[in-house]
């Protein structure tokens, strides 16, 4: 799955935080799906064979990343779509419509983000359809 993030404004837009913006470890309302980054690790790695479903939780460092975009920059992020670990057994990845929804802070830049100074908290979200 790829999220691509516009800047249309005529001025620098920094978000944080990175991983939540860029929709990476990051949970289905309904707690079924778990977005993973794709690239982080060989995708058979973390999941059950032929299930695409987490095996186990995912351990993630602590850091707080920004993204800061340019006027018209554009940000692209691909993640890997997998049944969330603390589903039944035997479910792998469910079918339906998964709403996603994230909250974050955006701010002029960097700095700004980063102190939590002058910064504007949104959230922002997708239904994710996954069929059989």
């Amino acid at each position: 799955m790829r999220v691509t993030i516009t800047n249309p404004t005529d001025s620098t837009v920094a978000l944080g935080e990175e991983r939540t913006v860029q929709f990476h470890h990051v949970t289905s309302t309904d707690g079924e799906l778990y977005l993973y980054p794709a690239g982080d690790e060989d995708p058979t790695g973390p999941v059950e064979p032929g299930c695409w479903r987490l095996t186990e939780p995912v351990a993630i460092a602590e850091y707080y990343g920004i993204v800061e975009l340019d006027p018209g920059e554009t940000n692209t992020a691909e993640s890997l779509v997998y049944g969330h670990p603390d589903l039944p057994e035997g479910v792998c990845l469910p079918s339906g419509d998964h709403r996603v929804e994230i909250e974050g802070v955006s701010g002029d830049d960097a700095e700004a983000v980063g102190n939590g100074e002058g910064t504007t908290e949104f959230t922002w979200g997708f239904t994710l359809g996954v069929r059989e």
